[in-house]
Parts: structure tokens; C-alpha cells; sequence
């Protein structure tokens, strides 16, 4: 069905997108290796996802990740704050991964209609960790406030990570992120859903290991996977002939009816499951590997300043995730959690 294909967006959909499509090439250093495209977000360097979030006086801040995880001490899995910029304030949206190339987490931010990419240097110093960020350069065009629920995440399978949005006219759309001779690129969007009006929270992992990026959404209390499905994409996109992911946007209608299923077996047809239940406490939802298995894990931060993480526990296929863990309340008032 073509709402579960790839497709170039109309030109007169929105005349922001029409200026997001001539994104302009964004200067930076040349990639030193070939990215992950796993959306690592190690600010410190050492190997572990960290957490980045914005404090109420306008602070970046990083809380590294302590290298262990314990379910009878989940609190002590990530350290306390520590500024590697300032002037943030007026960012709307704040994410972390390699735009780069070089297999290093960037830092983007949006202010009004304007993303920066805010590079990283290639090291972190505790002692001096204003220096992390080295330099700063326009990431595409501009219009970005039209787009909501923006994701980084590689699609393409180049390494280097894709923005994800929803439109204007609520497609779920996709802007291809290349890096090459020490410049990354912007590319023409893509709808690969029409219909993702109804969700409010959202973020992109493999839940289920085949490597494919799947859709974590919030309908009302719930929260849902959409698991990818492998297509060709047409000719005349933007990586034509490539195999990637595409998504059915029958799964949409199914979580709307309310027949996504519980769980996923291997043996199962990638249907939409639900994650979990009391999801309405949720301020705010991102993928993270907190316990150091390679799977991606749920966070959220609840209404009362907890942020908690559900693990993934599934395996050979199987999408399913623990109950919840504490990891604390020192983001009780931080914002932009990535």
C-alpha cells in the first residue's frame, strides 16, 4: 500500500518543507570512520550511553553513564550533572547523535525555525568539560518549528543519523542525513506514514534485534512498538535501489482500534504490540540502552520527576520489556531529555 512505502513529499504540502527540501550542505570536520548510526549518545567518551538534558538556568548537561547497572540499585546507574555548555534557554528541541560521520554524538538544536549541530570534539574531560562542544554549524534549512516530534535516527543504513518529523499535515516524514568529504547534507523528505496524527510521544529503536528501526509511540495511556518491515526503496528516492525499512500504516489503524497485541513472537507477522500500560504518568519517552545489553531500553520521565526505565528483555525476535526501575529524580526539573 503506498501509505507504507516511501514517497517524495508533494512540493505544496507545506511551504516550510519546500525550504527544508533545499537544505543547504553543512560544514564539518571529515569523518574519521565510518558512523555506528546507532544513535550512541556517549557524550563522555567511554563507552556508555550517557543522558543530556537542559537545566532550568539555560545549562547543557551530560549525567554519564556509571559503566554498570544494578536492578537493586538502578539509581545509581547514571552521575550527577555536569555543564558542557550554557545558553540554551531558548532551544525547543534538543537531541544527541552522530550527523557527522565520524562515529562521534553531535548535539543539535533547534531555536525558532533554525537547527544548529553542535559538534563534538572527539574527547571528554571531566576537568574541563566546556570543551566538549568544539564548533557549531547550521543543520539544514529552515522551517524545522513546523515539524514536531523530531527524532535522530539512521534509516539509510550510511552510519550517519536521519531527522525524523511529523508534519505539518501529520505525515510521519523522514529527512536522509549524508556525510562525505567533510560535509553533511540535508536531504529531500520523505512520508512514511501519511496518517501519525494521533500520537504525542515518540522515538525510534530496534525492539525486536533484526537491526531495523521500529516506532515507539503514545496513544492516550499506552505505549506501542510499530516494528519495520524490510522494502526496496522506489526509484528516484533518495537512496534508490537501497533495502530499508518501510512501515504499514494498517498498524496505525490497529492501534487506533485498539487490536495491537500484547506481545510479539518470533514466529509472529510484524503487528503492532503494546509496550505497556499507565504510560498518561509519562512527561516524556526516549530509547536508551540503560543496562548495557545492546538493546535499546524505554525511559520516560513521569509527572512527578522520576525518570524510570523498562528494560528489554526480549530475545530471538520476541519484543517484550521488566517492569519499571528507578533511576532517580535528579531531572525532576530539566527539560530536553535526550
Amino acid at each position: 500500500m503506498s501509505s507504507g512505502r516511501y514517497k517524495r513529499v508533494l512540493a505544496g504540502t507545506a511551504a516550510a518543507l519546500a525550504v527544508l527540501a533545499a537544505a543547504p550542505a553543512v560544514a564539518t570536520a571529515a569523518p574519521a570512520q565510518t558512523g555506528s548510526g546507532d544513535r550512541t549518545r556517549d557524550i563522555t567518551r567511554d563507552g556508555h550511553e550517557d543522558l543530556v538534558s537542559r537545566k532550568p538556568d539555560g545549562a547543557l548537561v551530560v549525567y554519564p553513564h556509571s559503566g554498570g547497572f544494578s536492578a537493586g540499585n538502578p539509581g545509581a546507574t547514571f552521575g550527577g550533572a555536569t555543564a558542557i555548555n550554557f545558553g540554551w534557554n531558548n532551544a525547543g528541541w534538543i537531541s544527541v547523535a552522530d550527523v557527522s560521520g565520524d562515529d562521534v554524538p553531535d548535539v543539535l538544536a533547534q531555536v525558532g525555525g533554525t537547527i544548529t549541530a553542535h559538534k563534538h570534539g572527539g574527547a571528554y574531560d571531566p576537568a574541563a568539560p566546556l570543551g566538549t562542544l568544539t564548533s557549531a554549524q547550521q543543520f539544514g534549512g529552515f522551517g524545522w518549528d513546523q515539524i514536531d516530534l523530531k527524532v535522530l535516527q539512521d534509516i539509510t543504513g550510511d552510519g550517519v543519523a536521519d531527522i525524523w518529523g511529523r508534519t505539518p499535515d501529520g505525515a510521519l516524514t523522514v529527512w536522509p542525513v549524508t556525510a562525505a568529504a567533510g560535509q553533511t547534507t540535508v536531504g529531500a523528505p520523505l512520508t512514511l506514514i501519511d496518517d501519525f496524527t494521533v500520537f504525542d510521544q515518540f522515538d525510534v529503536a530496534d525492539l525486536n534485534g533484526d537491526t531495523l528501526p521500529d516506532l515507539i509511540v503514545r496513544l492516550g495511556g499506552v505505549l506501542y512498538g510499530i516494528l519495520a518491515e524490510t522494502e526496496t526503496e522506489p526509484q528516484g528516492a533518495a537512496k534508490a535501489g537501497k533495502s530499508l525499512p518501510s512501515f504499514d500504516a494498517a498498524d496505525v489503524a490497529a492501534i487506533k482500534s485498539g487490536a495491537a497485541k500484547q506481545a510479539r513472537s518470533a514466529a509472529a507477522p510484524a503487528e503492532p504490540i503494546v509496550i505497556g500500560h499507565g504510560w498518561e504518568q509519562a512527561v516524556l519517552t526516549i530509547s536508551k540502552d540503560v543496562n548495557l545489553d545492546g538493546k535499546k531500553d524505554v525511559v520516560s520521565k513521569l509527572t512527578d520527576g522520576q525518570l524510570v526505565a523498562f528494560l528489554n528483555t526480549g530475545a530471538d525476535g520476541t519484543v517484550s520489556f521488566s517492569g519499571r526501575n528507578a533511576l532517580g529524580t535528579k531531572w525532576s526539573a530539566d527539560s530536553q531529555l535526550s
